[in-house]
């Protein structure tokens, strides 16, 4: 078995995994179940959530786990009987894993990075010695198959001590020794979050030590990286490797709350209690690739001698299997760039962080949302086209759209992403489609990806009464019913078509099926590919209309539908997020803090028991 190229996978739905193993992170697992001398009352939760966590990994039954840190919440500075019966608690919740666990150390474990400004003591040599006595060693090896697991002691990078040193010959001999296997490696401390070259902060590693270890992955092609500690999902490349940070099994941290656009619910405790990004994750590692599945345990409980929480999990699909489903959304929102997280009181008190919210890209894996349409703002700009071909990579498939007809410089700007686009759509008015047949011909046959006109919708043209109401809107896509017009305009030119697709859109709320056989039959008649937008919500845009059982319903729907298009077509959903302020306002498939709802839910169950007919 040769070592990943980190290239997207090849279908594997029909197969199974070599092996799989589970990753668990930041249980925080106090002295006592049920108590926390923490401001924040979740945190005695702990114990009973890190329980109900080895349950559910027992039931998935994988080789081996691996903790990335953080496994008690004294940190070693504090009162040592906390400590050793925080270690027992540990010990006790984790004999019952029916398979191997490794440790890696967490700040918690053996001290925060080398920084005064941290809010606990930073590592030194005898929080080291102190945890190899309560946990074994504080970096480890070893081999499964033809793979190779190196779990480093993060915390000590950059102390300057003779640990460090120890362990950075470790490293590379390691590295160097098992170069003809994959390696996946693990520390609890992010090497960055979102840029190598990014300032440091509390949850990034610091400079030399951050370079010499980004360094190592790329020389090695070490396929992935994984890390904890920040209690949030990040997902990211570095060179050829995989970088993951990974969500807590305990509590979400405050600050990260920041990357939402709604408030905390009232029992969130100002974001920390927000129990939907709570989990832990399976990998699956195929001949040529692994899969991350994040398993969400919602912040469910178990108490000592309690049996195990009776939640069915949800069934566990991923674009990058190549799932065969032509279906996507729209990235309305920007979703590729940092966002700059506040300065606090407790974390980071001097200034501001940079992060991506990654959890959308987390809901669209979950669900095997694969396909995703985005202006074409986002293919002109450097940063988020470099995302795209990074998501392109974990098995998603782009398209793009814009007004008018292109000229020379987005002609170039379209070349030069034609790597990561199979699609451009151009919207055009009725008129200017008839008058534009030959360009869109000639454009065709010199453009990379396919290209699908998309027509011009606007109560300019077609009055403003919407719903007996006065009202401006605009859109873009062919009405379902309107194939006699689309033949009018004059798109088949000297019995060639002028383009590969068109682009269709529902009504407001109207589901996908009631005219998708007939649509299919008329598109397949004249040779012609097709893309049919979802619109999910009411007409007016004024007023929030539907119900998230109604989501469901539309949603559910388009993916039976999708699950029967012929090659080249797809089905997009218009709406991934909750939209609850500026026109039409309407219900997605995750809320505004990008946390999964009923509807995605049935979705995702659905498109599970499609895949497997």
């Amino acid at each position: 078995m040769s070592k990943s190229n980190g290239q997207t996978m090849a279908a594997r739905r029909d197969s199974l995994p070599m092996f799989t193993f589970a990753i668990v992170s930041d249980t925080h697992i106090g002295p006592v179940d049920g108590v926390t001398p923490s401001p924040w009352s979740s945190n005695r939760l702990a114990n009973d959530r890190a329980r109900a966590v080895v349950s559910r990994v027992n039931a998935l039954a994988p080789d081996f786990v691996i903790h990335l840190g953080d496994m008690i919440h004294p940190t070693p500075d504090q009162a040592t009987d906390d400590r050793d019966r925080s270690v027992e608690r540990f010990n006790s919740i984790f004999s019952q894993l029916k398979v191997p666990l490794h440790l890696v150390p967490g700040n918690h474990d053996i001290g925060d990075k080398p920084d005064p400004s941290t809010p606990a003591k930073s590592c030194e040599q005898a929080f080291v010695d102190a945890y190899q006595d309560y946990f074994g060693a504080d970096h480890l090896s070893f081999s499964h198959g033809e793979s190779h697991f190196i779990l480093i002691n993060g915390q000590t990078i950059n102390t300057n001590s003779t640990s460090e040193a120890e362990q950075w010959d470790w490293i590379e001999s390691e590295l160097e020794t098992n170069s003809d296997k994959r390696i996946f490696m693990f520390g609890h401390q992010p090497l960055r979050l979102s840029a190598d070259d990014e300032a440091e902060h509390y949850d990034n590693t610091a400079e030399p030590g951050r370079g010499r270890l980004l360094d190592l992955l790329r020389k090695h092609k070490v396929e992935a990286w994984f890390s904890g500690h920040v209690h949030t999902f990040f997902y990211d490349l570095v060179g050829a490797t995989e970088t993951y940070v990974l969500p807590a099994t305990s509590a979400l941290r405050l600050d990260y709350s920041e990357l939402f656009k709604a408030p905390p619910g009232e029992a969130d405790e100002f974001g920390r209690n927000d129990a939907p990004k709570l989990g832990f994750v399976l990998v699956e590692v195929y001949e040529d690739g692994h899969v991350l599945h994040h398993i969400r345990s919602n912040g469910e409980t178990q108490s000592e001698g309690e049996a195990p929480p009776a939640t069915p999990a949800l069934p566990m699909i991923h674009p990058k299997l190549g799932l065969p489903t032509p279906i996507g959304v729209e990235l309305r929102d920007p979703w590729a760039k940092p966002i700059e997280i506040a300065y606090s009181g407790v974390v980071d008190a001097f200034g501001r962080k940079p992060a991506r919210n990654d959890y959308r890209l987390l809901g669209l894996w979950e669900m095997g949302l694969s396909h995703l349409r985005v202006p074409f703002e986002d293919v002109r700009d450097p940063e988020t086209l470099a995302r795209m071909r990074l998501l392109k990579r974990a098995g998603h498939r782009f398209s793009t759209f814009f007004y008018r007809m292109p000229d020379s410089l987005m002609e170039e700007q379209i070349a030069a992403a034609s790597d990561v686009l199979d699609q451009v759509n151009i919207i055009l008015s009725a008129k200017n489609i008839a008058q534009s047949t030959g360009e869109l011909s000639s454009l065709k046959k010199r453009m990379g990806p396919r290209l699908f006109v998309s027509l011009l919708r606007s109560t300019a043209d077609h009055g403003q009464t919407m719903a007996g109401t006065f009202a401006h809107s605009i859109a873009h896509g062919f009405l379902p019913d309107s194939i006699d017009e689309i033949d009018a305009l004059g798109l088949v030119l000297d019995g060639v078509n002028c383009v590969d697709g068109l682009v269709f859109e529902t009504g407001h709320g109207c589901k996908a099926s009631v005219f998708a056989e007939d649509l299919i039959t008329a598109m397949n008649d004249r040779n012609l590919s097709f893309s049919l937008t979802v619109r999910m919500g009411g007409e007016n845009p004024a007023t929030l209309t539907g119900s998230r059982d109604e989501t469901a319903a539309i949603t559910c729907d388009a993916l039976n539908v999708a699950a029967t298009l012929p090659p080249c077509s797809e089905v997009i959903l218009d709406t991934l997020t909750d939209v609850d302020r500026g026109y039409y306002p309407r219900l997605g498939l995750l809320d505004r803090r990008m946390n999964p709802t009923a509807a995605s839910e049935a979705f995702q169950r659905l498109h599970a028991e499609i895949l497997s007919r």
